[in-house]
């Protein structure tokens, strides 16, 4: 594809590391595949960072957020008053919006009634204005529904729900329950199940989503030592007396069974749950905290070096799956198991929704510690089937 072509990528961002692995994946991916396009990312956050640490990427960040997208309804643009980022660049937004050949949204999970209503018409409004300017869409691997709104809010929105998702080309549901939702929704014509975006890339450099990556010195980490990648919604997500036991355990576990265990964080929100758990064992060598804020290709790099992984983020488990790392995962959402499944490892799944004992967790780490190899050739399998889906290209191939 020679000529130049806008591409837009939606739902994304550069501070939470799972969408940041999901948006880089995705413009190396695509300009792989159409190397001349000019790629965007709208994200109103990202646009406030440090020009250098922009300037590294192969695509341009543009302001899009929800004072933005009323200023585009003309009636409605005295309730947020005038433009709060630089003409300049408002204005270029609005034109690479008008113009794009294509869009790709990367949005993780943000069509449920699991969130506020106020979210879902913020996603619904992106799909609004790329049917008004006639544009392809495609979202790619993202989690949908439930639908339970009160009565008055189903009312109001799964109208408008059932509406604009008849604009994508091409809906792809990371999990099943994600597909039936929106067929008892009455979508079903461009809906199909696919894994997430990350573990569908065929090229692990990412040269081509960087002119210049800024890279992190990692630390050396010993032969058969175990990450632990926390969660802080998992506290609120349990049953379980109390989460800080249950990964201070795990941690014992490791140290009884002569394993190094490195506390990593995978988000800001992440570090307090850190900082209690090295209070408890600042007198154990074993034990090590990386707060450093990595980016999200040497945090895959960084679990690549470790025996297994035990895991409550997401996009950890995704990452050491790329990496052919297993993992215990504590999780407390059906994306979690759905992953799992795919690469035959939900035995290594607890669920904090439910009550979970010590006895539990020691005796998965003990069934991960002595099966390592069995779940280490599962995840190799499946990675090599992954690939022939060829997401990106499906998208490239609609691109007017």
């Amino acid at each position: 594809m020679k000529s130049n072509k806008t591409i837009l990528i939606t739902g994304g961002e550069l501070f939470n590391k799972g969408a940041q692995s999901m948006v880089l994946t995705t413009v190396n991916e695509l300009r792989m595949r159409c190397e001349n396009a000019d790629i965007f990312l709208l994200s109103a956050p990202d646009c406030r960072r440090d020009p250098t640490e922009l300037n590294q990427f192969a695509f341009k960040v543009l302001p899009w957020d929800f004072r933005m997208k009323i200023r585009g309804f003309r009636p409605l643009r005295f309730i947020v008053g005038n433009k709060h980022f630089d003409s300049q660049l408002e204005d270029e937004m609005w034109s690479v919006i008008r113009k794009a050949d294509l869009v790709v949204d990367v949005s993780g999970f943000r069509l449920s009634s699991q969130f506020s209503p106020v979210r879902v018409i913020d996603y619904l409004i992106n799909l609004h204005f790329f049917k008004r300017f006639k544009t392809p869409v495609v979202l790619f691997p993202q989690s949908f529904g439930p639908f339970d709104f009160s009565n008055l809010t189903s009312f109001f929105l799964l109208p408008l729900i059932r509406y604009y998702l008849r604009h994508p080309n091409i809906i792809f549901a990371r999990e099943h329950e994600g597909v039936q939702a929106l067929k008892a929704l009455g979508i079903f014509r461009q809906v199909e199940r696919a894994v997430d975006t990350v573990l569908q890339a065929s090229d692990h450099s990412y040269s081509h989503a960087f002119y210049s990556r800024i890279t992190s010195e990692l630390p050396n980490i010993p032969t058969g030592a175990v990450a632990l990648v926390p969660n802080k919604k998992t506290l609120v997500h349990t049953k379980s007396t109390n989460m800080l036991d249950l990964y201070s355990e795990a941690i014992q576990a490791n140290i009884e069974m002569g394993k190094s265990v490195f506390l990593l964080r995978h988000s800001v929100e992440d570090i307090s749950i850190i900082e209690a758990l090295m209070e408890q064992f600042s007198h154990v060598d074993q034990v090590t905290a990386l707060l450093d804020d990595y980016d999200s290709l040497d945090l895959q790099l960084l679990l690549s070096r470790f025996d297994y992984v035990i895991a409550s983020r997401y996009h950890a488990v995704v990452h050491a799956y790329k990496a052919k790392v297993p993992c215990l995962v504590l999780g407390w959402a059906i994306k979690y198991p759905s992953l799992m499944s795919e690469f035959d490892q939900e035995d290594l799944y607890l669920d904090t929704r439910q009550s979970l004992s010590v006895a539990k967790v020691q005796q998965k780490l003990a069934d991960l510690n002595r099966d390592k190899s069995v779940y280490t050739q599962r995840i190799s399998n499946k990675l090599e089937s992954l690939i022939e889906s060829d997401i990106f290209g499906r998208a490239v191939r609609l691109v007017r």
